[in-house]
C-alpha cells in the first residue's frame, strides 16, 4: 500500500496546518551571475551615453574607446544592442566620432569573423572527457578575468583540443595550466588579449614553444 501514500515534507505539513502561506525557496545568487549583471549594466550605461543626441563629440569618442578596450561576449552585443548604437554613429557629423565608430564596429567583426572560422561542428566526447574540457574553460576565464561564456576562453580551448585531435592528452591539460598561469601572472598579455591585440591563436603558439 505505500507505494499509493503520497509524502509531504514535515515543514511543509506544518505550514499547511498552522495556515501559513508557502514561500518559494530563492535561490542563491553566485559571484558569476552578479559579474554578469555589472557588464551588462556597463554596457547598457555606454549604449545610453552613444544614444544620447545630448552627449559631446568627446565624450562619444572616449566611451567608443572604453569599448575598444575589451570585446564583449556575443550574448552581453545581442542583449544590450550595442552594435546598432555604434553602427548609427558611423553617419556622425563629427568624422572623429564616425571613424571612431568605425573602428570598433570593423574590431568586433574581425574578432567574431576569425571565431566563427574555426569552429567546426563539434564531435560529443565521453562524459569524462566533456567534465574536463568544462573545467579547463571555467579555469581559462578565471584567468582571464571574464565570468560568462565569452568568446576567447572557448575559441582557447577548442583550438587545443582540435590540435589534439579531439582527445584529452596530456598536452591539452599542460597547455591549458600554462596558458592560466601565464595569463594571471601577466597583466600586460592578459590586457592585449581581452583587447584583441593578441589573437587566441599567437597565445597557443607563443606557450606551446615554451612547453616544448
Amino acid at each position: 500500500m505505500d507505494k499509493f501514500v503520497i509524502r509531504t515534507p514535515r515543514d511543509q505539513v506544518n505550514d499547511k496546518q498552522n495556515g501559513r502561506p508557502q514561500k518559494p525557496r530563492k535561490k542563491q545568487t553566485t559571484i558569476e551571475s552578479l559579474s554578469r549583471v555589472v557588464i551588462v549594466e556597463q554596457v547598457h550605461r555606454q549604449k545610453e551615453i552613444l544614444k544620447n543626441a545630448e552627449t559631446t563629440p568627446q565624450f562619444l569618442i572616449s566611451t567608443l574607446k572604453d569599448l575598444h578596450k575589451a570585446i564583449p561576449s556575443k550574448s552581453v552585443l545581442l542583449e544590450t544592442k550595442v552594435g546598432h548604437v555604434v553602427n548609427k554613429l558611423r553617419h556622425h557629423s563629427d568624422p572623429e566620432v564616425k571613424e571612431q565608430a568605425r573602428l570598433l564596429l570593423k574590431k568586433w567583426k574581425k574578432f567574431y569573423r576569425e571565431i566563427n572560422a574555426r569552429q567546426p561542428i563539434d564531435v560529443r566526447s565521453d562524459l569524462k572527457t566533456e567534465k574536463f574540457r568544462t573545467k579547463a574553460k571555467q579555469l581559462l576565464r578565471k584567468a582571464i578575468g571574464i565570468k560568462d561564456d565569452h568568446a576567447i576562453a572557448l575559441s582557447i580551448e577548442k583550438t587545443i583540443y582540435r590540435a589534439e585531435k579531439s582527445v584529452n592528452t596530456p598536452k591539452y591539460r599542460r597547455l591549458i595550466r600554462t596558458i592560466c598561469i601565464k595569463v594571471t601572472n601577466d597583466s600586460q598579455t592578459k590586457e592585449q588579449l581581452k583587447n584583441g591585440k593578441l589573437s587566441t591563436v599567437s597565445l597557443i603558439k607563443m606557450i606551446e614553444s615554451s612547453v616544448t
